[in-house]
């Protein structure tokens, strides 16, 4: 067995994103040395992860201040440090990209949150990030809502890497693959090159949290054994079912005859890649989820725990659909819970979290500009 158990993973098909970016961890060498001895494939981050990484360190204050010295505005400065380290990062996983003929090696920025419901808006800080980092192995987060899948469609057919992110429902993957095949097919109409690679992430954990919260109350309502036992069956599964779902249309829709023309051209599926796969309930272990999702042909995004945890003891083996995922939701519905209600309203609640995250971070950043505009 290889050193790492992350190699094994990553030697079944399953690409591992590191789920975490900071100046630090780029420059003392951290993020190459995940690479080299854990497979790492590429690197994702949010405004949650993001606003720890700048509030919480002094790494960035002289360039937050020779940047306010330069005019530019908090927020804008947020994007400019998000991008700078993202360019970076893109320079050192250029070799994986390489290496693997532009499946893997991708470096993920998100775009501004506030930006969720805008989809000219999208758009346009699309082309402003991508010109601004420059690197072919850049991918740009857009949250799934209603009002961006238009602007996944554009930003593919201009040659954006799109991770489309915040996907817990069914009915919004739909919507993230129909788009990534209208951008495709816009490419071979103007004759561009199908050499684009995309993501649709989807969350795990933060679904099972909401429906396990109804379950256990549930649980202490029922007043029969069987009641009790319907409940408990269905704990902790939901998210995980939810993705094997989302697994099968995404076989069905990369290999077989609604992509059949374009895979034939040389586009690539848009592999589903599963994020959240930190426990929020401790009844579940720490490689819980990317045990689970172990399936070859898709990736998983992980932080620390989960990575630490899976190098040292998780169990490198193909996930196998045990067919039980319709059962999950055919039961969640018997005993009234709308999951995918559920779903939906997770969606919007992430976009929210992120949001605040992200205005957050720019009043980090005000602050620390505060000398600068006092000429302090």
């Amino acid at each position: 067995m290889s050193k790492s158990l992350l190699r094994d993973l990553a030697a079944l098909g399953v690409a591992v994103s590191y789920d975490n970016i900071g100046r630090e961890l780029i420059v003392s060498g951290g993020l190459e040395k995940l690479i080299r001895e854990d497979g790492i494939a590429g690197e994702t981050a949010n405004p949650i992860i993001y606003e720890k990484a700048v509030s919480s360190t002094s790494a960035y204050d002289s360039e937050i201040v020779e940047l306010s010295k330069k005019g530019l505005a908090p927020d804008r400065i947020v994007m400019e440090l998000w991008a700078h380290d993202v360019q970076m990062a893109c320079d050192v996983f250029r070799p994986v990209y390489e290496a693997t003929k532009h499946v893997d090696g991708y470096v993920s920025l998100e775009l501004p949150p506030q930006l969720a419901h805008d989809a000219q808006g999208t758009i346009e800080a699309a082309r402003e990030v991508r010109e601004r980092v420059d690197r072919p192995n850049l991918a740009l987060k857009i949250p799934a809502t209603r009002e961006s899948f238009a602007a996944m469609e554009t930003c593919t057919a201009e040659g954006v890497n799109v991770n489309a992110t915040v996907i817990f429902s069914r009915d919004t993957y739909e919507h993230v693959i129909a788009a990534y095949r209208a951008g495709l097919e816009r490419r071979v109409a103007a004759g561009l090159s199908l050499d684009v690679t995309s993501f649709a992430s989807v969350f795990l954990s933060r679904y099972d949290a909401p429906v396990d919260e109804i379950l256990i109350r549930r649980i202490h309502e029922a007043t029969s054994a069987a009641e009790i036992a319907s409940l408990k069956s269905v704990m902790g599964k939901v998210s995980l079912a939810n993705a094997w779902l989302i697994t099968r249309r995404f076989r069905r829709f990369f290999e077989g005859p609604e992509f059949a023309e374009l895979k034939a051209a040389g586009a690539r599926p848009q592999r589903p890649l599963w994020a959240g796969v930190v426990a929020r309930n401790s009844r579940y272990g720490d490689v819980t989820y990317m045990e689970g999702l172990a399936i070859p042909g898709t990736a998983i995004t992980a932080s620390d725990a989960p990575v630490d945890g899976f190098r040292q003891h998780g169990i490198p083996l193909p996930a196998e659909d045990d067919g039980s995922s319709d059962s999950v939701f055919e039961t969640l519905e018997a005993l009234g819970i709308d999951a995918d209600k559920i779903a939906l309203d997770m969606e919007e609640s992430v976009v929210s979290a992120f949001t605040d995250a992200f205005e957050r971070l720019v009043a980090s950043v005000a602050r620390k500009t505060a000398p600068v505009a006092t000429g302090a």
